[in-house]
């Protein structure tokens, strides 16, 4: 599977399971983890189980093939438990089903949360430094202090670049991977779990 449409899939995955989070919310469900969703998600287009399955497989193919080539892949690989610890190298990142909610609680705080496969397209993509710095803070909201918070602050408010029409902003796959990296670190030392606000 080329890189274009895994990351096409990516996009629509990631818009389609906000917009079931957010009906599980409404009715009081608990949300599906990625890998139960992404059974659904293969399952609802394809029809049939056997072509679900193969089409899934297909696109698991692609994540994996192309986790060195695009850090919004990387990530998409270890937030569905396809990746070991060590992939991002010196820093262990395990698989933890709340890290979706986390990931999808700052995307759709950036883009408006039906036009998340649409602004996904863009090549650079970038998001709003002020809508990340304030998402971020609000996820963090109960360990200000940490030194990887205080830290990622740091790093986003100086990353800002002006990008004409759009303000200052920030590059949506760096401040992405800077984000879930700081996450980990703080979600393992506190003590209860860093989890996203609903």
């Amino acid at each position: 599977m080329p890189i274009a449409k895994v990351l096409d899939n990516i996009a629509n995955i990631f818009e389609k399971k906000v917009r079931a989070d957010a009906i599980d919310d409404k009715k009081g469900n608990a949300r599906d983890t990625l890998p139960e969703f992404l059974e659904d998600f293969f399952l609802q287009m394809y029809g049939m189980k056997a072509m679900a399955t193969k089409k899934l497989l297909e696109f698991k193919e692609g994540v994996l093939n192309n986790i060195d080539r695009h850090i919004r892949i990387k990530w998409f690989g270890k937030l569905v438990d396809w990746l070991p610890n060590n992939v991002f190298g010196e820093q262990e990142i395990p698989y933890k089903e709340e890290a979706i909610h986390v990931y999808l609680y700052i995307l759709q705080n950036v883009f408006p949360p039906d036009s998340i496969e649409e602004l996904l397209d863009d090549d650079p993509c970038y998001i709003p430094q002020k809508k990340s710095i304030d998402s971020v803070k609000k996820l963090f909201a109960a360990q200000p202090t940490h030194a990887s918070c205080v830290s990622l602050l740091n790093d986003l408010k100086k990353q800002g670049t002006v990008v004409k029409g759009l303000g200052t902003c920030l590059h949506f796959d760096v401040t992405f991977d800077l984000i879930m990296r700081a996450w980990y670190v703080v979600d393992n030392e506190s003590f209860s779990p860093c989890v996203a606000p609903r």
